[in-house]
């Protein structure tokens, strides 16, 4: 696509800029990693500038959501749409266990943190994608669930995928 049509495209349709969000992620989290000195403190300001957004971009939509976002399996595919207009696709796997309150979502070949690898010493806390949980449990809250949202495996921190772990407390 020309730049032209790019740079008419993206304000029109609506659609996000993938290579812009990775740039504003990956520089977040080393700017947050190096304010913080502590990868369990910049995960937790990394998930709550996901809530933040949450609460900015989705509220316009929070009556739709909460419409269709009744119960677990409508949260998933909500969820799984909203991935997909932020990273270009669709979550790998999806579990939904309506007993447990608890909705898995793995992604073996996520775009956000592609070709991103954390720096070895914050390999085994560190999270890349720690910004869709905040987002997800804002959302949750927006619409009436007590949730909470976390990655608890991540590419960039070697893992096999990025695994997001919603669990509903309503």
């Amino acid at each position: 696509m020309e730049v032209k049509g790019w740079s008419y495209y993206y304000p029109v349709s609506g659609k996000i800029n993938l290579e812009a969000y990775l740039s504003i992620t990956q520089a977040l989290i080393d700017y947050l990693l190096e304010k913080e000195g502590d990868v369990s403190a910049a995960i937790r300001e990394g998930w709550n500038v996901g809530r933040r957004a949450g609460a900015r971009f989705l509220v316009r939509y929070s009556d739709k959501i909460r419409k269709h976002g009744g119960d677990l399996h409508g949260l998933a595919k909500i969820f799984d749409t909203m991935y997909e207009s932020l990273s270009s696709k669709k979550f790998d796997k999806i579990r939904v266990s309506p007993e447990e309150g608890l909705i898995i979502f793995e992604d073996y070949n996520c775009p956000l943190c592609k070709g991103f690898i954390l720096p070895e010493e914050f390999r085994e806390e560190g999270r890349a994608c720690i910004q869709v949980d905040g987002l997800f449990t804002e959302i949750c809250r927006l619409i009436g669930f007590n949730a909470e949202s976390w990655e608890t495996k991540c590419r960039a921190a070697g893992h096999e995928c990025c695994r997001h772990e919603l669990k509903i407390t309503r």
